[in-house]
């Protein structure tokens, strides 16, 4: 049993090796050259053939064992030529030879004939030159292994739990080395087409964030699929791969799927993730008939093309009246739309309201209409995008008349991540800021003349919140010192 001692000659491990110097220098090669084949051979199996995350575990920790033998044989072989032959004899062989009287009669000194602290060290550097040329020999696959090894092995697993693990983990940003893997991109690909249906939907959502758009026919097939789930996937895939077949076919889709919701919600965004103008008359024509929430994803969608054709379309959906809606202060508390910091405005608003009607218990306060408020914020949203000079006008003018209390909520789609618990790349198609900051981004973007000197004067409105005087200014800097750009016609 090896055991760590001070002196090299009380250690009793492999010392028949060093009989002589010819069989240790045989030893050593033959160890040596063990160790690096059987890493060669590691490489390919792990690399490119293995299934089982626990066996490559197995076989890693025997190829380290052979590593750190190797180091110790090497150490031997350089003791021997180091410290000479009789170092050999008495520390590796345990020879009694005898000792001269000086170093007989002192034990510090014969410690150090022993050469114990260097043959340590000798080890270590022979454990290191080792594993050196086992990485060059085998184009260092240990790091190759973690980098992307590990990945394929999950994605090559037949365990669905596996291949989901292993298609979570390539899009999660730190791994960014394995996601651009061509073995891997080929194994996520093929996986569209599992027999798992919760594989597929992975597989897909996978090939969307890394664009991999040589899985585009598979993304079709399960387009064409009755699984909503699938269909589902595939649609916000082949927008992420603004794929023109993938486009005009979900195009397609839109009217013959009408009563599907959840489908006709997907492929809108879809559609918005392509960016392009070929979908916006099927959309807006489908418009006004999709419900409250298809018609925010809706407006969401013609806004990402960009296309100030569409900007009538979209101020049809604009309605600035029945805003509002009579309810109580307790109803107010359980609104969702209402952000925290306003509870002391509201609570304030109800005693104004109760004082003012001459009735103690009457807790009823205006506050807006969640729908169709949220719908105003949708185009408000919109209209960063697509209006033109013509708007800029009336825009100025509903943002001086809007209310500084109406507040427009995030509306955001967040989808699967490769992490539990955790957002990644939402689709937010509504900015959580008030409704008068997206008139004014609105106005700002549509870079009318006198812009400046209207920011400005929001900037030194004293009666303007901090954010829009913050933001004014901040925009109007833009303006003095970027470059000049085109009014949007």
């Amino acid at each position: 049993m090896f055991k760590i001692n001070s002196r090299v000659s009380e250690i009793s491990f492999f010392g028949f090796l060093a009989k002589s110097l010819k069989r240790l220098w045989a030893a050593t090669i033959t160890i040596v050259f063990l160790t690096v084949l059987y890493g060669k051979f590691l490489s390919h199996f792990l690399l490119d053939v293995s299934e089982q995350v626990g066996l490559n575990i197995l076989l890693l920790t025997i190829q380290f064992i052979f590593v750190i033998f190797s180091g110790y044989v090497v150490a031997m072989l350089a003791g021997s030529l180091i410290f000479g032959d009789r170092w050999r004899r008495q520390a590796l062989l345990h020879e009694k030879i005898e000792l001269t009287e000086v170093e007989s009669d002192s034990e510090t000194l014969g410690n150090m004939l022993d050469n114990a602290l260097p043959f340590y060290g000798l080890i270590i550097v022979g454990t290191i030159l080792t594993y050196i040329l086992l990485s060059i020999s085998s184009q260092n696959y240990l790091t190759t292994y973690n980098q992307r090894g590990f990945f394929r092995t999950l994605l090559r697993s037949d365990l669905p739990a596996d291949q989901i693990q292993g298609l979570r983990a390539v899009v999660d940003p730190n791994n960014r080395a394995a996601g651009s893997d061509g073995q891997i991109r080929e194994l996520i690909a093929s996986l569209v087409l599992s027999r798992e249906p919760e594989v597929q939907l992975w597989a897909a959502w996978a090939i969307g964030h890394l664009q991999i758009v040589e899985a585009r026919d598979g993304l079709r097939v399960l387009l064409d699929s009755n699984n909503t789930p699938a269909q589902v996937e595939s649609a916000l895939a082949l927008g992420r791969l603004a794929d023109p077949l993938g486009e005009r076919h979900m195009i397609g889709m839109l009217s013959s799927n009408a009563q599907n919701i959840e489908l006709i919600s997907a492929l809108l965004r879809g559609l918005g993730l392509t960016r392009s103008t070929e979908a916006t008359t099927a959309i807006a024509a489908l418009l006004s008939l999709l419900p409250h929430d298809q018609k925010i994803i809706a407006l969401w969608t013609l806004a990402q093309s960009r296309d100030t054709s569409l900007r009538l379309q979209i101020l049809g959906e604009w309605n600035d009246q029945n805003l509002y809606t009579s309810i109580s202060f307790e109803e107010a508390m359980n609104q969702s739309h209402i952000p925290e910091e306003q509870t002391s405005f509201l609570r304030g608003a109800a005693q104004q309201w109760a004082n003012s009607s001459g009735d103690p218990t009457n807790d009823l306060i205006i506050l807006p209409h969640a729908e169709n408020l949220q719908r105003q914020c949708a185009v408000a949203e919109a209209l960063k995008y697509v209006s033109t000079v013509d708007d800029d006008a009336m825009l100025r003018r509903v943002f001086r008349e809007t209310s500084r209390a109406l507040y427009c909520n995030e509306i955001a789609w967040d989808g699967r991540s490769y992490k539990d618990n955790d957002r990644f790349q939402p689709i937010l198609m509504v900015i959580g800021e008030s409704l008068r900051m997206k008139y004014l981004k609105a106005v700002f973007n549509i870079a009318d003349r006198e812009l400046e000197e209207w920011l400005v004067d929001i900037a030194w409105d004293e009666f303007e919140s901090n954010e829009m005087r913050v933001m004014a200014d901040l925009l109007a800097e833009q303006v003095r010192s970027g470059t000049r750009r085109l009014p949007r016609e």
